[in-house]
């Protein structure tokens, strides 16, 4: 998956505007597997979203009093590659991100800055400390100070002396003179309060005054010094004694929502966007190369300004699809006869389980009355009928679902067999030959989809009837056998978004994880040309360590759900019995009622099985239609 446009797809959705995520990876995608954030704030723009990269020092990007969030934020992957995350908003020492490795992730903020990535730029000193000075660094900085609970009148006097200092100096060594207290305090080197006041204060007044300042505070502590000489004399001559380098996070800042008038006047580019912190902005936005995925932003691969506009717009006028529709649709291809027989006769299946236990039931009453020998012969016939009734249903049923489960999986692989070729370079340009084929092969779970389908109709069948059955047998109880109904629906029910997101990412990393066997069987005599063995060897274990874990957090869900079903069934059926004794039913009933009321956390427990067993085959027709429902290449006379 795409970082780039997986991130901005979860902020437009964020802020309520829907898109194709192909549409906008097709908008997004560079000559290599790579995106842009000039190209991200380009298309954010053009959608709606009021959106403005920028660059500020990390330690103020989860601050309230910046008023940086939401953001899509350019982060640091373990192998040294840049990938972008959307922060969407803090809940304490916690900051809520998407990050489209992962899905939905939880992080401390200390943790997440740490995975931040840190570019460095050169800019102008005057417009550094004309910057610094207004609310967007002044009011961060003094909520830093805040933190280390220093008095508000030293938090003060320090702020009037960096303001009284014309050159930069003052605001930069009073920011890095407050990161390396911080980072001192964090670390137990010292006290907060009076103590990180008198060395912030003894800090910065000889950072202020030296001639190197960086001699004082190390250098990891500045977010903006002077440029080192060798730079100063290649790179920019005379100007270069004017440039600060400043290094910080590189982000797009989301301020809202263009409305319908400014929307058509949207600028096109950050540094049309004026506000308050937009010289800062400015470093960002003029070396794109360093807050990309991939170094190259253009290219043959690149969409043209020609076709960038109609690709938006089909991207917003083009309807989220949904797999269950999907497959409804190619369903009812063949007619909604059988569908709706074989509806029909799992509603009797069920209805006839229920019914086996009621007349075991009545001849056991039967047999009590009746002497040997004197059972009606007319009885007899009816209860085998009724048994081969029953068993011979059951032969249709399955035959019927298999065979619609081989007409679906055969009519979606011929559409996407027939698609594959109609689609043009630039589709496969950013997406693996090996995932792909990973598609291709999850075909065959939709042979197991109508089955499944009527399986849970079914089970959901006997619950009503089995619950009916108890209220009958005992009307007092009639509250919490429908509650017993309503929490295993409920329970499998609620738990479906969150199964569907575990699945979605092991689907995602098993397409990811079967390119090293691809790589291995076309690729052998490059990667041993030039020694690679290790490192294909090293990065399958990464992607295998993902893969395993996000498994495992798949299978604790599913286990999860069904202990929580089966718990809440036995003390339905515990209360049912528990009810029925203490107001004395009839002794004739109580093995029909104890049956039916451990059979409930058996159905519900059954019923939980079968929907966990739906999202995997949820994700696969949703990976296949994506492909489907790409546009085709245009072919020339």
């Amino acid at each position: 998956m795409d970082c780039g446009p997986a991130a901005l797809k979860s902020l437009l959705e964020g802020f309520g505007i829907s898109a194709s995520y192909g549409r906008l990876r097709e908008a997004c995608q560079t000559d290599v597997d790579g995106t842009s954030i000039n190209t991200l704030e380009d298309v954010a723009q053009r959608l709606g979203l009021h959106a403005q990269q920028m660059m500020a020092p990390a330690d103020h990007l989860l601050l309230a009093s910046a008023h940086l969030l939401p953001a899509l934020v350019v982060t640091v992957l373990p192998n040294g590659f840049n990938h972008f995350v959307v922060a969407w908003r803090t809940h304490g020492p916690i900051v809520q991100l998407m990050d489209p490795a992962t899905g939905r992730r939880w992080s401390t903020q200390r943790r997440f800055l740490n995975e931040v990535y840190h570019h460095s730029a050169p800019f102008d000193a005057r417009a550094w400390r004309a910057w610094a000075e207004t609310d967007g660094f002044v009011d961060p900085l003094r909520q830093r100070q805040a933190e280390l609970d220093l008095p508000i009148s030293i938090m003060e006097h320090l702020l009037d002396v960096a303001s009284a200092d014309e050159d930069w100096i003052g605001f930069g060594a009073l920011d890095a003179a407050t990161r390396m207290v911080t980072s001192l305090v964090r670390a137990n080197g010292i006290a907060r309060g009076n103590e990180a006041a008198h060395l912030l204060g003894e800090l910065f007044e000889q950072a202020h005054q030296a001639d190197a300042a960086t001699a004082i505070i190390p250098e990891p502590f500045w977010s903006a010094r002077p440029l080192p000489k060798r730079t100063n004399a290649h790179s920019y001559g005379d100007n270069g004694a004017n440039l600060l380098l400043v290094r910080g996070a590189v982000f797009l800042k989301i301020a809202g929502v263009y409305s319908a008038e400014a929307q058509a006047s949207a600028p096109s580019h950050a540094s049309d966007v004026a506000n308050d912190e937009v010289a800062i902005a400015h470093p960002a936005a003029e070396t794109e190369s360093a807050a990309e995925t991939d170094p190259t932003d253009s290219g043959a691969g690149a969409p043209t300004a020609a076709t960038h506009s109609s690709i938006l717009t089909a991207a917003l006028a083009e309807a989220t699809q949904r797999p269950e529709w999907e497959i409804v649709r190619a369903l009812r291809q063949d007619g909604m006869f059988r569908p709706t027989l074989l509806l029909g006769a799992s509603l009797v299946a069920a209805l006839s389980v229920t019914a086996e236990a009621a007349l075991l039931r009545g001849f056991m009453v039967l047999a009590t009355d009746l002497h040997p020998g004197g059972w009606p012969l007319s009885l007899l016939a009816g209860l085998v009928a009724f048994v081969l009734f029953a068993i011979l249903l059951e032969f249709p049923i399955a035959a019927s679902a298999m065979r619609m489960g081989r007409k679906l999986e055969t009519r979606i692989r011929i559409a996407f067999l027939t698609k594959i070729p109609r689609l043009g370079d630039r589709y496969f340009h950013s997406r693996l030959i090996s995932d792909m084929a990973q598609r291709a092969y999850g075909l065959r779970q939709l042979h197991a989809l109508p089955d499944l389908a009527l399986r849970i109709f079914r089970l959901c069948c006997q619950l009503i009837f089995t619950a009916a059955g108890v209220i009958g047998l005992f009307p007092a109880a009639a509250p919490i056998a429908l509650l017993a109904v309503l929490a295993s629906v409920a329970g499998a029910l609620l738990m479906q978004p969150v199964q569907n997101e575990r699945d979605m990412r092991v689907r995602t990393h098993t397409g990811a994880l079967s390119r090293f066997y691809l790589d291995a069987l076309i690729g052998l005599m490059p990667i041993r040309t030039h020694s690679a063995e290790r490192t294909v060897r090293r990065e399958h274990e990464m992607m295998l360590a993902v893969w395993a874990r996000e498994s495992l957090s798949l299978a604790r869900i599913g286990a999860l759900a069904q202990s929580l079903t089966a718990l809440m069934g036995v003390g339905f059926a515990a209360s049912i019995m528990l009810a029925f004794i203490l107001q004395r039913g009839e002794t004739s009933t109580v093995l029909l009622l104890l049956y039916w009321s451990l059979n409930l956390p058996v159905l519900g427990q059954s019923l939980a099985d079968a929907v966990r067993q739906y999202p995997t085959i949820r994700n696969n027709m949703g990976r296949i239609l994506e492909p489907l429902g790409a546009p085709e290449e245009e072919m020339g006379l």
